[in-house]
């Protein structure tokens, strides 16, 4: 309920000065190889998210925000960032499991994708890869 939430922002931060930033990370990027079996796994789950996670999907671009941009934002509305780690394949599907959507409907990530996900991953478990994790926020004043 964006309104009841926006009304408490308000309510909390009502001194000058006061800062809300709202974040949230989207598609991991690994490989090309890799990739092209995130694009069948994300087809696969997108029907099984929330539908608030649409704003996610949309990087908060469609996200209501009634504030003005924070001058740290440079005006921008939505300021796009990138999370590099290195994530062995296990540590990858762990991030893959934290999602809402395989979260709530098990068997999402069926034997078959984690298949899939090794033989792209290629080389021993162990191995890790550089993973690249968009984060977008929006950063406001009240």
């Amino acid at each position: 309920d964006l309104n009841t939430f926006y009304a408490q922002v308000k309510r909390v931060l009502r001194k000058p000065g006061g800062v809300i930033a709202v974040w949230a990370y989207w598609k991991p990027s690994v490989s090309s190889v890799v990739d092209e079996v995130f694009g069948p796994f994300l087809e696969h789950v997108l029907p099984f998210f929330d539908p608030w996670a649409r704003l996610v999907f949309k990087e908060y671009r469609t996200l209501p925000f009634p504030f003005p941009s924070h001058p740290a934002a440079g005006g921008d509305l939505v300021i796009d960032l990138e999370i590099e780690e290195m994530r062995t394949l296990e540590e990858y599907l762990n991030f893959l499991r934290t999602w809402s959507a395989v979260v709530n409907s098990k068997g999402l990530l069926s034997d078959d994708f984690i298949r899939q996900f090794e033989e792209a991953w290629g080389g021993p478990a162990h191995l890790a890869r550089t993973v690249k994790i968009p984060l977008f926020l929006k950063v406001g004043m009240v």
